[in-house]
């Protein structure tokens, strides 16, 4: 996962890192809203989605949710003359599962055009086969 997109990991982890800074910091705000909750973790919904795969989206939204408990919960423990709404982490879970539906979406391949391709004989030849394998034509 780290490897294979490593620039998107290290956004991911300087993001996540500094919405904790935000959160738990000395600046941090007494007062939240749910909208401004919504859009500070829909990005961490769409880079799970990418760092994880789309086809492992189960998988972002439940370290997404995992997450958002998490600062939650470090809120509470650390910042104990914040308030803790709970409406905060409904917020919030909202903000991932948005971001990990854009993140679907974004991710989302269209099937191949199938009326540019063209017979192939040469796989036919190298492979040994019986049949023909369609291929695209190399521009």
């Amino acid at each position: 996962m780290f490897r294979r997109h490593p620039v998107i990991a290290v956004v991911a982890v300087v993001y996540f890192g500094s919405l904790c800074v935000l959160l738990l910091g000395p600046m941090a705000g007494a007062k939240s809203t749910f909208v401004g909750s919504l859009l500070a973790f829909a990005p961490t919904g769409i880079l799970l989605v990418v760092l994880f795969g789309r086809h492992r989206w189960l998988s972002a939204l439940s370290v997404g949710a995992l997450a958002v408990v998490w600062v939650e919960l470090a809120c509470i423990v650390w910042r104990p003359d914040a308030p803790s709404v709970p409406l905060d982490l409904v917020a919030s879970l909202a903000g991932v599962t948005v971001g990990v539906l854009v993140g679907l979406a974004i991710t989302a391949r269209r099937a191949p055009d199938r009326s540019t391709e063209i017979p192939s004989f040469t796989r036919l030849s190298q492979t040994g086969g019986s049949g023909w394998s369609p291929e695209r034509p190399q521009d």
